[in-house]
């Protein structure tokens, strides 16, 4: 069974004035031969205090005071015995705290809060918008692509026609063997002096070129 006392049943929730005028009338009691000078001033002035503690906290303040003096106790000697109760709870509040913000900062932020959604939504549509923006500058910046026709004219401008007409064409192809011989083959044969030993020569030509050049598949 968990005790009265024990620290995880402590809370700091402050007494009530109703409290702190029944635990002020037992201190007084403990002290019957003594009365205060103003007794309405000094019962107003603890109950003041005793109000911003917890009730188990001016339990045992009292019967500490009880224990310890011989008269009744000031403001300035009951004060510090209060904070001494409820010092060690204050410091576990404050650490467990600290401890549930550090957990829900490395958790993340809760995805299904509305908030949360609603404000992740304006950022995205805004950052769409500023993409969009940059693309469309990009693409009234980008220079159209030039045909070869004004490729030409352009050169022909900076160089003047003659110097452009001056320009060599791509050297041709150099024709392999088998090709210059079907080329005499046809010439020959145009020109009616095609005979079985050119043919034969011709033929040999064609099969030597074609041995040498590799055969692609198709």
């Amino acid at each position: 069974m968990r005790s009265e006392s024990s620290v995880s049943s402590l809370t700091l929730k402050p007494m009530t004035k109703a409290e702190a005028g029944k635990l002020i009338n037992r201190l007084m009691g403990s002290y019957p031969s003594h009365t205060a000078v103003d007794p309405e001033i000094y019962i107003s002035a603890l109950v003041s205090l005793f109000t911003g503690y917890p009730l188990w906290a001016g339990e045992k303040a009292i019967k500490k005071v009880a224990e310890t003096s011989e008269f009744l106790p000031t403001i300035a000697k009951v004060k510090p015995i209060l904070e001494d109760q409820v010092q060690a709870l204050r410091s576990a509040a404050r650490w467990e705290f600290d401890a549930q913000a550090i957990q829900k900062r490395l958790a993340g932020p809760d995805f299904s809060e509305p908030a949360y959604r609603s404000r992740m939504l304006e950022r995205l549509e805004g950052l769409r918008n500023e993409l969009r923006g940059a693309s469309r500058a990009t693409d009234q910046n980008k220079k159209p692509e030039r045909t070869v026709s004004e490729i030409r004219d352009d050169l022909v401008q900076q160089v003047g026609q003659a110097a452009f007409d001056a320009i060599p064409d791509a050297p041709a192809r150099w024709p392999t063997a088998a090709e210059a011989a079907e080329e005499l083959m046809r010439k020959a044969r145009r020109n009616g002096t095609l005979t079985d030993k050119t043919h034969e020569s011709y033929l040999e030509e064609i099969d030597k070129e074609a041995a040498r050049e590799p055969v692609e598949d198709f």
